[in-house]
Formats: C-alpha cells, sequence, structure tokens
C-alpha cells in the first residue's frame, strides 16, 4: 500500500485533550480511559461509571465530576441513555476535537476527515447534513441554573425534577410536613 497512514482518531483526540490547558489530571485520566475504548473511526465509546473507576482508579463521584468536566470544556458530548424512569444505561460519549487557541465554544465532533466548517462560523461534523446542524447548538436551563439544554425556553432534568417534588409536597396537607 502506498497510500499516506492516517493516525486513528482515538490517538489524536488524546493527543489534543492532552495539550489542552485547562485540564485536571482526574479530567485526563478518564479521557485516557475513553480513548481505550473509542471506536477508531466515529471516536464513540460507551463505558460505564463503574468500569471506568476500575480502570483509573477513582472512585464513581469522582469520573462523574471528571466527566462533566470534560463536556464543560468541550472534548467530549455525552448522550445520556436511560432504560426506564428509575434505570439508567450507560452514556453514549462522542469525542469533540477542541478549537484552535483562542477560539471559544463548543468543540467539533472529531471525525477521520476534517475538512469540517460552515460560513457562520458553527462547525458542523463532516459526512452529516447541515440539517442535523442544529442538534450542536445548546441552550442554557430556563430556571437560570446555568446547566445546557437542547432546546431553547427548556429545563434541565434536575430542575424539572426540583420543581415536581415541589408540587408533590404543596399536595401533601401540612400536618405530615411537620413530623
Amino acid at each position: 500500500m502506498a497510500g499516506k497512514k492516517t493516525v486513528p482518531l482515538p490517538i489524536r483526540w488524546r493527543d489534543a485533550v492532552t495539550e489542552h490547558p485547562d485540564i485536571s489530571s482526574v479530567e485526563w485520566a478518564v479521557a485516557m480511559a475513553l480513548s481505550m475504548r473509542m471506536d477508531n473511526k466515529s471516536g464513540e465509546c460507551y463505558p460505564g461509571f463503574g468500569s471506568l473507576g476500575r480502570v483509573t482508579r477513582l472512585s464513581r463521584t469522582s469520573v462523574k465530576k471528571a466527566i462533566k468536566g470534560l463536556e464543560a470544556k468541550g472534548l467530549i458530548r455525552v448522550r445520556r441513555r436511560r432504560l426506564s424512569s428509575t434505570h439508567n444505561n450507560t452514556n453514549y460519549y462522542t469525542a469533540l476535537m477542541p478549537r484552535a487557541q483562542g477560539d471559544t465554544g463548543v468543540g467539533r465532533q472529531a471525525t477521520p476527515d476534517s475538512s469540517e466548517s460552515q460560513a457562520d462560523g458553527q462547525s458542523v461534523p463532516a459526512g452529516q447534513p447541515e440539517a442535523q446542524a442544529h442538534l450542536d447548538k445548546r441552550f442554557k436551563c430556563r430556571d437560570g441554573c446555568g446547566r445546557s439544554v437542547s432546546r431553547e425556553g427548556a429545563r434541565c432534568h434536575d430542575c424539572t425534577m426540583k420543581r415536581e417534588r415541589k408540587a408533590d409536597r404543596s399536595e401533601i396537607p401540612a400536618t405530615w410536613m411537620e413530623e
């Protein structure tokens, strides 16, 4: 084969994470564990908190905080999956390549062919139709907690659950609440 060998996506992402200026050692360890499980072409994986904790020798709580930190820094996209209203499935992680230095905003999805840009400056993963570009747009929770949500004017899960608990408590007679 006379063709040029390309570096696998997880290795390029691992290098980008290592060079990130604001990453903590715990976030770095979790990122390395994620990169070991990533698909070479899509940059996707779905390990559980327990398996990430075993590999990194960190607690589940530390792994969760590191995942939130990586997501906030625009290095991964997390799709939370639920089996039912009371049971969760493992999260689905997608590697995002950080933008150039000085560029603010969320990273872009890592792809083997990184010819991805759009006229308005918003990045669109190569191979995806422009109609799906709206999926990358994030908004703030309308209750002002600062978490990101996928639709404008929506509430995050935590604020929604807080409101439901508050509504449930208001239906309980006051004599029950005193105990």
